[in-house]
């Protein structure tokens, strides 16, 4: 029995000291892959996509040209708001890579 015991602690000793992680990904390209990564955005595309939507349909609806100014100012603003969010995250996600 005891030498069962020493051929497991041996296996186990070499799968530990075996074992190799991965290389570190730098910090500038693991941002560039995680914010081009469609799945990634999956907790802020629901309300992004619903508040363009809301945007988009009064948009259609406008005729007052200062009005139609406002609202395409508006939707800027929320596109650029959702990317800030997008990047946000994917900094929090790389911020142990090396730079």
């Amino acid at each position: 029995m005891s030498k069962l015991n020493i051929l497991f602690a041996l296996a186990g000793l070499f799968c530990a000291f075996d074992a190799n992680a991965q290389n570190a990904r730098p910090k500038a390209d693991c941002i560039k892959v995680c914010v081009g990564e469609k799945e990634m955005n999956w907790l802020f595309r629901p309300a992004h996509l619903a508040r363009m939507k809301k945007i988009q349909d009064a948009r259609r609806d406008a005729t007052d040209p200062a009005h139609l100014a406002a609202l395409q100012k508006e939707e800027a603003e929320e596109l650029e708001r959702y990317a800030d969010k997008v990047q946000d995250v994917c900094e929090n996600i790389c911020r142990n890579n090396p730079p």
